[in-house]
């Protein structure tokens, strides 16, 4: 019989048999010769590791005509799987201008909206950790914090973000302000 799991023509010793293992362990979700969604290049760099939930990957991506963003693809679409969250032409929430880097992207799933993304974006001036509900048709991106949130608890504004992480509807990161740090949901 044939099994899952494992690149075609390997064999395996499983279950006491020898069985031939026919489909990939992994697929291609994006690669240099695609498409950037919302761009005109194709993709030419991926700066940061994934994440991954349920089947929906998301990443930061640079494209050969300028681009950089935050993108989500979900494995199981038949046709155009990959989507902009947010790239450079996109207005920073409650901030003024639009993004002009990203780092630290993470998700998660929020029934019934199929998945929340969160990243640190940077604009002219500013930086913060911000929120995207992919179910959300208009304005899908939120503010969880920036460089003019007071820090809760402590004194003064943040003044640097890093390491974020998501589950539910919980976003985490770690923030910092003068003579300060902490972990911050």
């Amino acid at each position: 019989g044939q099994e899952s799991g494992c690149n075609t023509g390997n064999l395996s010793a499983w279950g006491g048999r020898v069985r031939v293992l026919t489909t990939p362990l992994f697929t291609v979700v994006t690669d240099s010769s695609m498409s950037v969604p919302g761009g005109s290049g194709v993709f030419t760099a991926f700066p940061e590791g994934p994440a991954v939930s349920a089947g929906s990957v998301v990443f930061l991506g640079l494209g050969s005509a300028g681009e950089e963003g935050v993108y989500s693809c979900d494995i199981f679409a038949p046709v155009d799987p990959c989507r902009k969250i947010a790239d450079l032409v996109t207005a920073i929430p409650q901030g003024t201008g639009t993004f002009t880097a990203f780092s630290d992207v993470t998700l998660a799933l929020v029934p019934p909206n199929p998945i929340r993304v969160a990243f640190i974006g940077a604009g002219s001036g500013q930086a913060g950790v911000y929120s995207c509900d992919s179910a959300a048709p208009t304005d899908p991106c939120r503010k969880i914090a920036d460089l003019f949130t007071a820090i809760p608890q402590g004194t003064g504004t943040f003044t640097g973000f890093t390491q974020l992480a998501a589950g539910g509807t919980l976003t985490s990161f770690i923030g910092t302000g003068s003579g300060q740090a902490g972990v911050y949901s």
